[in-house]
């Protein structure tokens, strides 16, 4: 138990009010208990009791057949009253009642004279002999009284059409289990009955309060140092913990070299969750662009993101920093943008069915080895034409040794490099070869006719044949021999036999469609287009012609139709007739994943990405939450760096989101990556080893020791510790989600009117866990909520209700944690990333909650002391 807690503990005997409400609340589902057994005991010894309407409704229409004019009126009125009032029976006997957990509030209300008892559950339950009256909290007109208003509250309702108007004498939320009261909450205070049945009133744990402006906003980073406090926050609330008011007195010296070395290469900056590591990352690049602002113009580097959420957070933190115009961006975002602007003629869409197999084998490292193997292939074949075209000609080995000594460009640079060298007047031409770090001269001097006519010939065919990316996409994802021996070679146990035919299956049909519609494209275009010269042009950048020796049409048609039993044509393979008798056909669609894959193909046959005719190349590169990217994607970011290589990585491994994006570890990923830049085989990228950042500054301690707990296996065991103490985390257990709806939007409430510039998230593991609360405490008139369904944080003050998806990155001052049980987080590792994501966005004070048994991940000290 928490010292907090242990202080907060009374004896029963010695608190007088912890006694008589306790008392009152007892004897109350005593009462209750005994209302429903004895109704049930009725029921079994006689039959479900009370009027039969049906019955009466008949009698009655009867009875009008018969009547005489003047009695109608009156037996019509008597039958719409009827109608009414088994309606609303049906109502009230809906539903079962719990006897373990009957209901989860207590009301008293006094109208005028009149006092009544209402209580709130799961169903509705009415028994006149014992005044009980359990109302359904989903529907009942008198649950909102319970939800909208507090103790001493008046309120002012409309019922049945009826304008109510009364006090709230009591209001109480209650837990029940097993048929015993656990949990009393109440504004005298909250009271907890132990495991050996003793009461005591809960400490202040179990209220939200003292946070608000805990967590960072995105303006504080570079606020007046005089009102600076937690790595750049304001404190202005009167607290004792100061803390030093720059980020540079917050790391050590290795730290800090990092960040003001302008040419550091690769740096990782491995921390836990609000250890800093994001804002070391922004600080270096702010740091590069006061030092040396004409190299590391804003256009110049480039930040990438996890999610939009961030995007918006950090376009607001940069400018804070002193650097304006940085393109703060998401990989899929930026990628897609690319990859259409490079490869005309794809597919717009995205499949949204991807198989989980499919995107493990698409995003494993060893997707980079393969397209490394065909890159070979394709370098190899060219090698051969080119020693058969210049055979015996003069300058022949000048030619090829020329060639074979460019092996660290791209195809494309080489073989332009290549025509430029046989040129009659060998002017050097280096526009291809910027940031390349090309050794080999182009010599000046006159060639032989022969020879530049041969170069010129086979360059043409090879870049016609050769260099198309769309069809080297198609190759490696279904070429099954290649796909089976690379993984052999350069895979793990995250990826079996069975993950590679799924992936085979399922590529095979899909660029099948996405190549036969890129086909039909270009024949209906072809009239259109000019006849292509041997010359490279700008339209072959962005051309989608086939690796191989045969037209992409003849190929895909023919491995297309060699493949149906009927030999029917191979359009017929995606169309079925609909129920009209048309014919319907599934459009083609890329996965996201594709994009990545694509990119580093265009990188390593074509050269580096271009964007406005322009290279895409950036003096420094930050990528936040780097552990999120694929080796694959990594590989094609890093790609856009210039020479100098100047990359900050950011990180935590404890906290991925992604089980299938191939990261395994630093070690791992950069093993893939270093090795090759777009064109390069043997230069790597130069890496600064970093010290994982060892202190917490975000979370307080208790916070800290529940997410390092809920890793279990998967934690760090030097993971750091936090600088701040705090609040206990506590565990509340509900019978059901009303009752945990009345009781988080009243604690919700109080919060927002002592501290209404206090930042709450309420999170859930399911988007749809998410609708239901919203709509409840939506429903409890929780001030300034929001609904955030696609990482639309506004950042300001109030609740957003979200799924833990959403919230990778961000912090708040306080975080509600939904439906924490066995079934919404099983016991794996999945469940642990997420679970360690959410309760690290925590600044001040954390709350999990959860309906049922609480997940096993959970440490077991905290779900024995759980209210």
């Amino acid at each position: 138990m928490s010292t907090d807690t242990t202080q907060a503990t009374h004896d029963a005997g010695h608190d007088e009010e912890l006694n008589r409400i306790v008392g009152e609340e007892e004897r109350t589902l005593t009462r209750v208990q005994k209302a429903v057994a004895n109704r049930v005991r009725r029921e079994v010894l006689s039959g479900p009791g009370g009027p039969d309407y049906d019955a009466q409704l008949l009698a009655l229409r009867d009875q009008i057949y018969e009547a005489r004019l003047e009695d109608v009126p009156p037996l019509i009125e008597e039958m719409e009253r009827l109608t009414e009032v088994a309606a609303r029976r049906a109502k009230v006997v809906e539903g079962a009642i719990d006897a373990d957990s009957p209901y989860f509030g207590r009301l008293v209300l006094e109208e005028g004279e009149k006092k009544r008892e209402v209580l709130i559950g799961k169903a509705t339950y009415i028994d006149a002999r014992s005044n009980t009256r359990i109302v359904d909290w989903r529907d009942a007109p008198v649950s909102r009284i319970y939800y909208r208003y507090d103790e001493g509250d008046e309120y002012d309702e409309v019922f049945g059409g009826r304008d109510v108007q009364g006090e709230v004498v009591v209001r109480r939320s209650l837990a029940i289990g097993a048929r015993l009261l656990r949990r009393v909450g109440t504004p005298q205070g909250v009271f907890i009955r132990n495991q050996e049945g003793t009461w005591r009133r809960a400490g202040e744990s179990t209220q939200l309060k003292g946070g608000q402006g805990a967590a960072m906003r995105a303006g504080d980073h570079h606020a007046p140092v005089e009102s600076r406090g937690r790595l750049g926050i304001g404190l202005d609330d009167g607290r004792d913990e100061k803390f030093l008011p720059e980020i540079t007195a917050l790391i050590d010296a290795r730290q800090f070299e990092l960040i003001s070395k302008p040419d550091a290469g690769l740096v990782v900056i491995q921390g836990g969750a609000g250890s800093g590591k994001t804002t070391i990352g922004l600080h270096r690049l702010a740091y590069l662009a006061f030092q040396d602002p004409k190299r590391f113009r804003s256009d110049r580097m480039l930040v990438m993101v996890f999610n939009t959420a961030l995007v918006r957070y950090i376009s607001r933190v940069l400018p804070a920093l002193g650097v304006n115009g940085v393109p703060v961006v998401t990989f899929p975002g930026w990628a897609e943008k690319l990859r259409k602007s490079h490869l005309r003629g794809l597919p717009e869409n995205y499949d949204s069915d991807t198989p989980a197999a499919v995107t493990r084998v698409k995003k494993h490292a060893a997707m980079l080895r393969l397209i490394d193997d065909l890159v070979n292939d394709v370098a190899d074949q060219l090698d051969r034409r080119l020693g058969a075209a210049l055979k015996g000609l003069d300058g022949e080995d000048a030619a090829l040794s020329f060639w074979r000594d460019n092996d660290r460009a791209s195809l494309a640079v080489r073989l332009g490099r290549l025509e430029r060298w046989a040129s009659e007047s060998g002017t050097p031409d280096r526009s291809d070869d910027a940031d390349l770090d090309l050794d080999v001269p182009l010599p000046k001097g006159p060639r032989s006719v022969p020879l530049r006519h041969a170069i010129e010939r086979t360059v043409g065919s090879a870049r016609r044949d050769l260099l198309d990316v769309a069809s080297a996409w198609n190759d490696i994802l279904t070429d099954e021999a290649r796909l089976h021996r690379i993984f052999a070679e350069h895979g793990d146990e995250y990826v079996d036999d069975d993950d590679i035919k799924t992936a085979l299956a399922w590529c095979t049909e899909r660029c099948g469609r996405v190549m036969a519609e890129l086909e039909r494209h270009r024949e209906e275009d072809a009239p259109k287009e000019k006849k292509p010269s041997g010359k490279k042009t700008d339209d072959d950048d962005a051309s989608l012609r086939f690796v191989g020796d045969e037209a992409p049409a003849k190929r895909m048609v023919a491995r297309r139709r060699s493949s149906d039993d009927d030999g029917d044509d191979d359009d017929d393979d995606d169309r079925s007739v609909g129920i009209d008798g048309a014919v319907e056909s599934d459009p083609a669609a890329l996965d996201r994943e594709d994009d990545a894959i694509l990119l580093r193909l265009v990188q390593r046959l074509r050269g580096p990405l271009v964007k406005n005719k322009e290279r895409v190349r950036y003096e420094h590169i930050l990528i936040d939450e780097a552990q999120d990217l694929s080796p694959v994607e990594m590989a094609v970011v890093l790609g856009t760096s210039t020479k100098d290589r100047s990359v900050t990585l950011a990180g935590d491994t404890a906290q991925r989101l992604h089980m299938d994006n191939g990261f395994r570890s630093w070690a791992q990923v950069l093993a893939a990556v270093r090795s090759r830049k777009p064109g390069q085989r043997t230069q790597p990228l130069e890496l600064t080893e970093v010290e994982p950042l060892r202190v917490q500054y975000r979370s307080t301690q208790p916070i800290i020791e529940i997410a390092q707990a809920v890793l279990g296996p998967l934690a760090d065991p030097e993971s750091g510790n936090a600088i701040r103490p705090g609040a206990p985390v506590e565990l509340f257990r509900f019978a059901q989600s009303g009752e945990a709806v009345g009781f988080l939007g009243e604690a919700l409430r109080d919060l927002m009117r002592q501290e209404p510039r206090a930042s709450i998230v309420v999170l859930a593991r399911h988007p749809e866990q998410a609708d239901i609360y919203y709509k409840g405490l939506k429903n409890s008139e929780v001030p300034y909520l929001r609904r955030i369904a696609d990482q639309d944080f506004p950042f300001k003050p109030g609740i957003d209700v979200t799924d833990v998806r959403q919230v990778k990155g961000l912090e708040f001052d306080y975080v509600v944690l939904l439906e924490v049980s066995r079934a919404s987080y099983p016991v794996n590792d999945e469940s642990r990333h997420l679970l360690h994501i959410a309760t690290t966005r925590a600044a001040h004070q954390l709350w999990i909650t959860c309906t049922g048994e609480p997940s096993d991940i959970l440490p077991a000290e905290l779900r024995e002391r759980s209210f």
